[in-house]
């Protein structure tokens, strides 16, 4: 038996993909970042989301170490973060009251620039 075209159209859809843009299926470049606070000591035991303010893009991010850093996979362009507690103790509840509400969600005025390779700082105001 001789699949019909539809089945056949509707299994090609599948195979190829539908609803993203180039952008999305392309791999991100490795970057590198630091988070530090206000005073420039660095942030760590959090994870850090980036979220693309551009059309095509994939939220990227990972695990901030003790030292503050980060390493993760983007696109190149603009993205907003935000960060949060790794684990929900009451060390992590203790470090959301010395944060700044804005941060703990992808608000439009934390802007970060990514650039392919490159090394990004991000610096939380109180």
């Amino acid at each position: 038996m001789r699949p019909s075209a539809a089945s056949v159209f509707f299994g090609l859809l599948l195979i190829v993909g539908c609803g993203y843009s180039g952008a999305a299926r392309q791999e991100g470049s490795d970057i590198s970042g630091k988070l530090l606070d206000d005073a420039g000591n660095p942030i760590g035991n959090v994870s850090v989301v980036l979220q693309p303010s551009f059309s095509g893009g994939l939220p990227s991010g990972g695990k901030v170490e003790k030292d503050g850093t980060f390493k993760a996979k983007a696109i190149p362009g603009d993205y907003v973060f935000s960060i949060a507690p790794i684990a929900e103790n009451a060390k992590a509840k203790a470090f959301l009251k010395g944060i700044n509400p804005k941060y703990l969600s992808p608000d439009a005025s934390n802007k970060v620039t990514v650039a392919a390779g490159a090394s990004i700082e991000i610096k939380l105001a109180k």
